[in-house]
């Protein structure tokens, strides 16, 4: 939910503020959309529950380290060390982080793909 908090915060969605969200899942799909508890009954769809245990650490290395490449970082291992620390501090102790290529003038950035199946961070460069 962070990641769609974040579109509304940043003006993407022409507002300058996040209204209150709510996760539900649609025909197995999950969808963020703004409410509160009553809104995805209304809407006919089902209520999520709040992720515990390591389905919470999960969720938040997936909801948390898409922002540590908000602005261009041109060092992929410093990229893979911002991420190593953020597991270090949710306690991903499952999770990994690998660095694939290098940076270049066409490609000047870090980018972040997740496999949440593996519990991989994958570093490359765009």
């Amino acid at each position: 939910m962070r990641q769609c908090e974040l579109r509304w915060s940043d003006g993407t969605f022409g507002v300058d503020d996040s209204p209150s969200l709510v996760a539900c899942s649609a025909g197995g799909v999950t969808v963020v959309v703004p409410g509160g508890a009553s809104t995805c009954t209304e809407l006919g769809f089902a209520a999520l529950a709040a992720p515990t245990g390591p389905d919470l650490v999960d969720a938040r290395v997936a909801s948390e380290v898409p922002g540590l490449f908000a602005e261009c970082v041109p060092d992929l291992d410093e990229a893979a060390a911002s991420v190593s620390a953020m597991f270090d501090e949710l306690g991903a102790t499952d999770w990994t982080v690998r660095v694939e290529g290098a940076t270049s003038s066409e490609r000047p950035c870090a980018a972040n793909v997740i496999d949440a199946v593996t519990r991989e961070v994958l570093i490359v460069a765009v």
